[in-house]
């Protein structure tokens, strides 16, 4: 319980952090640690819960997964699949982006700097940030400028899903130039 209890948010518009952070991490644990190999797919399995959120991110009554909480009645509202799946897909995404070894340093950052204190979503990508900066230029995966907030607040403060549309060139004999995507 390393969110919520020895770091805890301000308000509850990033209760987020704290539930799919536990979510994320129980998918991982059970892929990693060979104690645990017995569970047959946990990324089959966290693929489908991805998809929850997917499916609830459709809706008109859907919400940012980092909402604007007014009033603690709202809390019960965002108890539900965007905050859970949503945000541990993002999170997914976030380790995949600086690497195991990263993301280990940024939460040690952001416990250590925080601890026993309330913090913010701002404060959480700023340890992203800061753990991302200082990988050798090589190991970037995302390019040397890389800015997490331009990239997190895509994420976490728009609701509903991305549309990506397919673009392709053909060439002669209607063979595939080139495909992008806009």
């Amino acid at each position: 319980m390393w969110f919520g209890n020895l770091v805890t948010m301000k308000w509850w518009n990033d209760l987020w952090l704290n539930e799919s952070f536990a979510t994320y991490m129980s998918y991982l644990v059970m892929a990693e640690v060979p104690e645990l190999k017995y569970f047959p797919s946990p990324w089959g399995e966290f693929n489908d819960r991805k998809y929850a959120g997917i499916y609830k991110d459709q809706f008109s009554t859907t919400h940012p997964v980092s909402s604007e909480v007014k009033d603690t009645l709202a809390v019960d509202q965002i108890f539900d699949a965007i905050s859970y799946s949503k945000g541990a897909s993002f999170l997914k995404q976030i380790h995949y982006v600086i690497g195991h070894d990263s993301l280990k340093a940024a939460l040690h950052i952001y416990f250590r700097k925080h601890q026993y204190k309330n913090t913010e979503l701002t404060d959480f990508i700023e340890s992203m940030q800061t753990a991302y900066d200082v990988k050798d230029k090589s190991e970037k995966s995302m390019g040397e400028d890389f800015d997490f907030t331009k990239w997190c607040d895509s994420w976490l403060l728009t609701s509903g899903s991305n549309q990506l549309y397919p673009v392709a060139q053909y060439g002669d004999n209607d063979t595939l130039k080139s495909l992008s995507v806009k």
